[in-house]
């Protein structure tokens, strides 16, 4: 496997490296690949690499332009790599990248779609070329008797086989081959773009994000999804590979060092919806509203101010802009006032003391106010049972009323209020959420519900009423626990971003640097959306933005 990239003496000039950094470049250079630079220099391989993708993405910025660092293959034309490397320097502001399987139908309504989105978006089309070979395909004989080294004639004009800068912090992994029927096709691949995010062909749409330091752009891994149809061989890797197949692909919008990224799945006529518009054979047209938004964990006493405002307040804010018919709202109170995790934490508590952090009550009234900004007359607001809204119970279950004078009275007047609605069920008791209890007295309660852990929320087909914190017979969450329960579903709790399988976990609206994320991290400010047809994304806000400007 090749190194993501080849330095050379030009990105000492442009890149400057710091004294570290220039012996890590210089090592790679002379031993001839990272591992060997590692090795020379007696460091760790991801230090290299980490220390080389600093100094590239600095001299990208300033004007240094890497060449791509592969041949092309010998069935992807040399000609016809060097005519999409030249549209590509032309740097359009926006990109639809996808992945096609040799000697294999094309999804001729889904191309169409795509070609009109990039005619209304001013896009270009990249498709990135993989191989699967299929002795059972009828397909293959159908299309053609001769090599199956080949691929359809309406993709060829947009094959792509090298890697390719977008910015110095995205780039197009064109020359990645992974199997087709991989059911982990990012896996192994963390470190090999460096410091940059990349965007890998394959049909199985996947996404994670990789921890970096905190003051660094997020780094994400994606894969597209596939313009050419499902062909497998009649095998148990073959009929997973049919299963987890999408006819899809990735956006990514260019803006400066910034950018942004979202999955596209057509329907069944090759239509799809990105947004608020939906774009089909024959043109585009205004979608209808989103089914669902399921925002990062909000931690509304911490809510990122950006995220905030994107979200809900200004005029283009996202709820404004898709209209969503449900909003669902993971973690939307934080709790940290009366923290179980503070106990025996005497300077937390003393800070927390000082600022008047530790007043309950007056964090409950502090959520409530903000929400009421959020509230909207046409749309339904759902809070997931989740770890963090729970804190208030746990609160007054393990509190100590003698020793915390400022917060006794409201302790002792909602011990009184829960206790009074407390029963004992055919199983175990039933306990009433205190939090709900206060939001009637507060918040215009119509539109506005409070799920239980045992309830459910289905959104256009997909479950949202797991918070992610709990996995599969009392075990942890985690994004590998809801993937294979055979029902699509959308999570918060991790604050990471990711999909997988069925799965798609939103990130976090709160800060990036709360009391309990230190050091590496691979937190995002990303939601999730569930369009009106079934299809979703991954919403993700970089800075103040969360698309690129119209």
């Amino acid at each position: 496997m090749s190194n993501p990239i080849i330095p050379d003496y030009k990105i000492l000039k442009l890149g400057s490296p710091t004294e570290v950094e220039k012996r890590c470049i210089e090592a790679w250079i002379s031993q001839g690949s990272s591992r060997a630079a590692a090795d020379f220099l007696g460091v760790t391989h991801s230090s290299v690499v980490r220390a080389v993708g600093r100094v590239m993405k600095r001299a990208i910025a300033a004007g240094y332009n890497p060449k791509p660092i592969i041949e092309p293959d010998k069935e992807v034309s040399a000609g016809n790599s060097e005519k999409i490397d030249k549209k590509l320097s032309q740097k359009v502001p926006t990109y639809v990248v996808t992945w096609a399987q040799n000697a294999t139908e094309v999804d001729t309504e889904f191309l169409a779609s795509i070609k009109q989105y990039c005619k209304h978006r001013n896009a270009m089309l990249v498709v990135i070329p993989g191989r699967y070979r299929n002795p059972t395909s009828v397909s293959e004989n159908e299309i053609s008797k001769r090599s199956k080294e080949y691929w359809a004639d309406e993709v060829s004009p947009y094959l792509m086989n090298h890697r390719k800068v977008l910015n110095s912090n995205i780039l197009i992994m064109g020359d990645i081959k992974t199997q087709p029927t991989a059911s982990q096709p990012l896996s192994g691949l963390e470190a090999i773009t460096g410091g940059m995010s990349g965007i890998f062909g394959h049909p199985k749409v996947q996404l994670k994000a990789v921890a970096t330091p905190q003051h660094e752009l997020p780094k994400l891994l994606m894969t597209t999804g596939a313009i050419t149809k499902s062909n497998y061989s009649d095998t148990k890797a073959g009929a997973k590979g049919d299963f987890h197949h999408i006819i899809g692909a990735t956006v990514v919008e260019i803006e400066g060092d910034t950018y942004h990224t979202r999955q596209i799945a057509a329907m069944e006529d090759g239509s799809f919806i990105d947004l608020d518009y939906e774009y089909t054979p024959t043109g585009k047209k205004k979608a209808p509203r989103a089914a669902g938004l399921t925002l990062g964990d909000i931690h509304t006493e911490f809510i990122d101010p950006d995220c905030e405002r994107i979200t809900f307040l200004d005029k283009d804010c996202i709820v404004k802009v898709l209209k969503p018919e449900k909003v669902v709202l993971h973690d939307w109170f934080d709790g940290y006032s009366g923290s179980h995790h503070h106990k025996n934490r005497v300077f937390i508590n003393y800070a927390k003391h000082k600022s008047g952090k530790n007043n309950v009550e007056k964090e409950v009234l502090r959520t409530f106010e903000k929400t009421k900004g959020w509230l909207c007359a046409d749309t339904e607001f759902f809070i997931v049972g989740s770890n963090h809204n729970e804190h208030l119970l746990t609160w007054l279950e393990r509190g100590e009323p003698n020793l915390d004078p400022e917060n006794a009275l409201f302790y002792h007047t909602m011990m009184a209020r829960v206790l009074s609605g407390v029963v004992m069920g055919e199983t175990s008791a039933k306990i009433p959420n205190p939090l709900e209890l206060l939001a009637r007295d507060h918040l215009e309660f119509d539109g506005m519900r409070f799920l239980k852990r045992s309830d459910s929320l289905m959104i256009a087909g997909t479950e949202n009423s797991f918070h992610g914190d709990k996995g599969v017979n009392g075990a942890r969450g985690s994004i590998n626990a809801y993937k294979d329960i055979g029902v699509k579903c959308n999570t918060g709790h991790g604050h990471s971003p990711a999909i997988e399988g069925g799965h798609y976990r939103a990130g976090t609206n709160s800060r990036l640097d709360l009391e309990y994320a230190e050091g590496l991290s691979s937190w995002l400010h990303t939601d999730v959306v569930t369009y009106a047809n079934g299809k979703r994304t991954l919403l993700h806000k970089f800075g103040r933005s969360w698309r690129a400007k119209r």
